[in-house]
């Protein structure tokens, strides 16, 4: 949220799923809104609804609003109780367009892969919290991702609408990176 035209919705997910903050971008209200995530909410055992959670965000209507969509998911990667099943999750987020950035938060336990999934296939990345890199360090890091990247485009062969496209982009200099999502569905 540094520029003008930046837009967040904040959510808190259990067995519930739970919207702080709608589509804003004042940053006095999503730090209020962030100030309700560490409040309890009662006995929620039994559920984290992690791809139910990205499947209704990949399907927030947000009107007029333009530019780079992503998704930040602060995570041990584990989910229990959705009616989304991963596969589903990172198709409904290609769809939408959304870079999913995960943030592996776990003492223990987790299930980092399926954050790797998730975030590989939508062009986001994973991180870790621990010693080498803090939640400060990794938010500063996704800022520079969306801030920092170049838009390819080409216009593809006609197809039957909603088929899946595997893409994939290759550098010629081995020395730089590329992160980019592993296809598109057709409109």
């Amino acid at each position: 949220m540094t520029r003008p035209q930046d837009r967040a919705v904040l959510l808190q997910f259990d067995t519930e799923i739970l919207e702080l903050a709608g589509l804003t971008n004042s940053v006095p209200k999503l730090e209020e809104a962030l100030s309700k995530l560490s409040e309890k909410r009662g006995d929620r055992a039994g559920g984290t609804r992690l791809y139910d959670t990205i499947s209704g965000v990949s399907h927030l209507e947000l009107g007029d609003q333009l530019g780079r969509r992503a998704m930040v998911i602060l995570t041990d990667g584990g989910d229990f109780g959705s009616e989304t099943k991963l596969g589903t999750a990172i198709a409904e987020a290609q769809r939408a367009d959304i870079m999913i950035y995960s943030i592996y938060y776990s003492t223990g336990g987790g299930n980092k892969g399926a954050l790797e999934r998730l975030s590989t296939a939508t062009g986001g990345r994973v991180f870790s919290v621990g010693p080498k890199m803090s939640l400060k360090q990794i938010y500063a890091a996704i800022n520079n991702d969306l801030r920092m990247a170049y838009e390819l485009g080409y216009r593809p062969p006609d197809s039957h609408p909603n088929k899946f496209h595997k893409i994939e982009l290759r550098a010629v200099d081995k020395k730089l990176t590329i992160q980019a999502r592993k296809g598109y569905f057709s409109k």
